[in-house]
């Protein structure tokens, strides 16, 4: 694809993103002023999901616009934004990688179908249209030509029932790169017509169909989520909401507004304030076990032997402000960014940091308790002689007439007084000798204090990982790459 068509097709992806974000935040804004008084997690759900929707949709654009927009980062970045609006995710689907590697195993015909998309998008329906018909009849079972006809019939031509035919024959063709993944998303296509035909069941047929070819997908979870909600299904559509919550929190405030659960709202509403009430408090664990944490980290500050933990742990910093924030979403989007992102390499880092400060403070304090040994052996030997005889003298000087003034006569005195003024400068000196090197002593102490804030960090690590495994993890399909590498996965 050429410059000028990748920008038309960004400017175009542009408008479509941004007219569906303004659009549904609105909506956010409308319902969070309604649940704000009795409902004030809710309320900050949704206020949280209308900044959250609008950086999704510009993360979106500048990686399209990098040409790195592979799948994998289209369920990433672009959340409910794709996996729930089937028109704008097929729009996106369109610019990945895997997408256009499709397109390049038939290279000549994969143009063509561009081409014929963009002079539809551009105002050309009737001349684009005409040479997609041409290419079908040449072009049978070919994935990109099926869903784009699939797709003009569904959002352009308005005609439900010729989208569904090319929509079963592209659940059919058996694309050689993503199979299931594009699989799926031509009988999400499917199911899509039908609902819009009112045909409830069938469409729930279609999205049962999709889940066996790829339960990875978790728009397929939450569509049948919705569905079974249309048809009045209690248990199982709040049933599969959760297991769409557990891999994506942004269906959260989706389902907040979604029309398609109004018979199953007060139960949803119900389930969601019990998955508040569990991430509140995993959310206050958290705080806890990193506050012990960020006391061992200041308290040896180490972050002036090491200046790059300073990053880390702004990062980690933040993550916590994300806990406090109040809604589902922050509660577990800042514990999982800790979890998948920081750790344990910061603690070990931490770790490893503590232990180099530590062997380099006592190589400088040995060093320097070596100098003083040193200086107070040559010291003591070169003046204390001096200062006893000054004192000795001093004494000398003033005892006669101390002596004249006593009233009774002690044998010996004018000899001990000097003795004993000599010895009190002496001691004197040595005590402040010895304070010098008591000093270096105190530090000593203080770097046993962070070998002992080394052991502890191990044991902050340990609960760490124990409040992962045992508390956090049953409430997520999320496996960190550190769970993978213990469990050998």
């Amino acid at each position: 694809m050429g410059k000028a068509q990748d920008d038309v097709v960004v400017g175009r992806l542009k408008t479509i993103l941004h007219e569906y974000v303004e659009e549904i935040c609105r909506v956010f804004v409308d319902r969070a002023k309604e649940y704000q008084k009795g409902e004030p997690e809710i309320a900050a759900e949704l206020r949280d999901a209308q900044t959250r929707y609008r950086k999704q949709a510009d993360d979106a654009i500048e990686m399209i616009q990098r040409g790195d927009f592979t799948t994998t980062d289209l369920r990433h970045v672009a959340g409910t934004l794709y996996l729930t609006n089937l028109v704008l995710r097929w729009t996106l689907e369109q610019q990945t990688t895997s997408y256009r590697d499709l397109l390049a195993l038939n290279r000549e015909t994969g143009e063509k179908v561009i081409q014929a998309r963009i002079r539809i998008e551009q105002g050309e329906e009737e001349e684009g249209f005409a040479d997609l018909l041409k290419l079908v009849e040449k072009n049978r079972n070919y994935f990109p030509l099926l869903m784009t006809m699939g797709f003009i019939y569904l959002r352009t031509k308005k005609n439900l029932n010729y989208a569904m035919r090319y929509f079963e024959k592209a659940a059919t063709s058996s694309p050689p790169i993503e199979k299931d993944h594009y699989q799926s998303l031509a009988l999400q296509f499917l199911a899509y017509c039908h609902e819009g035909l009112d045909r409830h069941k069938n469409a729930l047929s279609e999205l049962t169909r999709a889940e066996s070819v790829n339960p990875e997908d978790t728009g397929v979870l939450y569509s049948l989520s919705r569905m079974y909600g249309l048809l009045g299904q209690e248990e199982k559509s709040l049933a599969y909401f959760e297991k769409a919550l557990r891999k994506h929190p942004a269906f959260y405030a989706l389902a907040l507004v979604d029309p398609a659960f109004k018979s199953v709202r007060r139960p949803m509403e119900m389930r969601m304030k019990t998955i508040n009430k569990t991430f509140r408090e995993l959310g206050r664990r958290f705080e806890q076990l990193l506050d012990k944490l960020i006391i061992l980290y200041n308290r040896f500050k180490l972050e002036d032997f090491e200046p790059s933990l300073g990053r880390e742990m702004r990062h980690i910093r933040a993550q916590l402000d994300a806990v406090r924030s109040g809604c589902y979403t922050g509660y577990r989007t800042g514990i999982i960014r800790f979890f998948v992102g920081s750790f344990p390499e910061f603690l070990h880092q931490v770790r490893d940091v503590m232990r180099q400060r530590k062997r380099y403070e006592e190589k400088v304090l040995r060093e320097k308790l070596q100098k003083s040994r040193k200086k107070f052996i040559f010291f003591g030997w070169l003046l204390s002689p001096p200062l006893a005889i000054g004192a000795v003298a001093g004494v000398w000087f003033v005892e006669k007439p101390l002596l004249t003034w006593l009233p009774i006569q002690i044998p010996y005195l004018e000899y001990g007084l000097p003795l004993l003024g000599a010895l009190t400068v002496v001691l004197i000196y040595t005590s402040w000798l010895r304070d010098i090197r008591k000093r270096g002593y105190v530090k000593l102490e203080v770097l046993r204090e962070m070998e002992l804030g080394w052991v502890s960090m191990e044991s902050i690590e340990k609960s760490l990982k124990n409040f992962w495994m045992n508390e956090v993890a049953p409430n997520v399909e999320v496996v960190p790459v550190w769970v993978k590498r213990e469990k050998n996965i």
